[in-house]
């Protein structure tokens, strides 16, 4: 059980790897097709330098394209060897590979000697006549050619079997799985993964994280959201660095919002961080590399580790500035429930929140939903805490703006709801230079 393990999780790191022959030349062959009586050249351990296809005629061929480096390859030899003197006479494999004959008969020199064997079998070195007439992108690749020069399977390494070449030599059937190479993507390495479609549209994107400078095409904004396969994205538009940090410890404030209130800076030159200027000044500031875009998206196993993630991400990028977390205390308005009778569930219909400094409208809506809209535009005098406990869909009405609290109240006791004056602690993002 050991060794199959072993040559499977080596198999997968040969996945990795791709045949020289990135762009076939006609002709190829697949399944079902007849080669024409070709002569193969660059043949080592043969009665000369050259075989031709006929040469294997009334015998099932199996050409095996392996490589030194692919260790799966290596682990079929001696199983190659075992197979064509168990069927001798009835089978050959024929060993193929692009590499150059000086670095095969180091390989097996090496190999014959770790395993005191003496294995020299019949094979092809440097090529590129079968490797373009069988194009591949994984290895090990192996061709069953039967007596009639006809293709008659291709498959992996796992079906070279006793069972399978004995079925096959008895009845001229094959039941084997077929390989099947997915086709090659066009990918430059010079250009970054992705990027206009260098090797791919994304589509099997599992983790990404990428940074950028300013972008003038995009808006200035944060995207922080589930993603359809249970990952999670954190995406930040032409922000400067510290609303990066800020969106770095945004889960560390729970249902507080960063702004520049929660954050206390104390770096020897602010404006490396955030800018006071406003409209185009703004955008020209951000420009002169002090806007950056970033995104990260992780797999849904590392949800809860987004933000830590970016946490140590922006230690990387930004090694001038060391953030932490502490708490302050600040006064706000506590909102209570005082009379639990009064406030009654939504009579349903169209859901609606509407919120500005002249009043709310909230239908078939949330109270949390009211109050995180007064504390984002800072309608009241201070920020409200809510502590009513209500988490069914309501309907609300406000008619007299928020500056006045003590007229608020007189709306808000007709639901049964009162704002006191009271003290929360939050939490605070410390910037310093490092």
């Amino acid at each position: 059980m050991k060794k199959t393990i072993l040559i499977i999780a080596m198999a997968a790191l040969c996945l990795n790897f791709e045949s020289s022959a990135q762009q076939s030349k006609a002709p190829t062959y697949k399944i079902g097709d007849r080669i024409p009586d070709i002569t193969i050249k660059n043949v080592l351990n043969a009665k000369g330098s050259t075989l031709r296809l006929s040469d294997y005629r009334g015998q099932l061929l199996i050409i095996d394209f392996w490589a030194t480096w692919c260790s799966p390859c290596v682990a079929m030899i001696p199983r190659m060897d075992s197979l064509q003197k168990q069927f001798a006479g009835k089978l050959s494999f024929l060993p193929v590979t692009t590499q150059s004959k000086e670095t095969v008969q180091n390989f097996y020199q090496k190999f014959n000697r770790q395993r005191s064997s003496a294995l020299k079998p019949v094979q092809v070195v440097a090529d590129s006549q079968l490797d373009e007439m069988f194009p591949h992108r994984t290895l090990p690749h192996y061709v069953w050619i039967d007596g009639s020069s006809t293709v008659r399977a291709i498959t992996e390494f796992n079906e070279i079997t006793a069972s399978h070449i004995q079925t096959f030599l008895e009845t001229n059937q094959l039941d084997v799985q077929k390989k099947e190479d997915q086709p090659a993507i066009a990918y430059q390495n010079d250009k970054p993964l992705l990027v206009n479609g260098n090797g791919g549209d994304g589509q099997g994107l599992i983790y990404h994280s990428v940074m950028t400078g300013y972008n003038s095409g995009l808006p200035l904004q944060r995207v922080i959201q589930k993603e359809p396969n249970g990952g999670y994205k954190i995406l930040c538009k032409n922000l400067n660095v510290l609303q990066l940090l800020a969106t770095a410890y945004a889960d560390q404030g729970k249902d507080y919002l960063f702004n520049l209130d929660s954050i206390k800076l104390k770096v020897r030159d602010p404006q490396k961080l955030t800018s006071n200027a406003i409209g185009m000044a703004y955008d020209q500031w951000l420009q002169s590399g002090n806007g950056y875009c970033y995104e990260l998206i992780v797999p849904a196993a590392l949800k809860k580790d987004a933000f830590a993630i970016m946490r140590k991400e922006m230690e990387k990028l930004f090694p001038a500035y060391a953030p932490s977390m502490q708490s302050k205390t600040e006064a706000c308005l506590i909102l209570q429930q005082i009379d639990p009778g009064v406030m009654s569930r939504s009579k349903g219909g169209e859901y609606r929140v509407s919120v500005d400094a002249f009043g709310a409208d909230l239908n078939n809506a949330y109270l949390k939903q009211w109050v995180d809209q007064v504390n984002v535009q800072r309608l009241t005098t201070l920020p409200i805490l809510d502590r009513s406990g209500i988490k069914d869909r309501i309907d609300l009405k406000i008619s007299n703006g928020f500056k006045d609290t003590k007229v608020l109240n007189q709306e808000l006791r007709s639901y049964g709801l009162q704002l006191i004056a009271g003290t929360r602690t939050v939490p605070l993002l410390i910037v310093e230079d490092r």
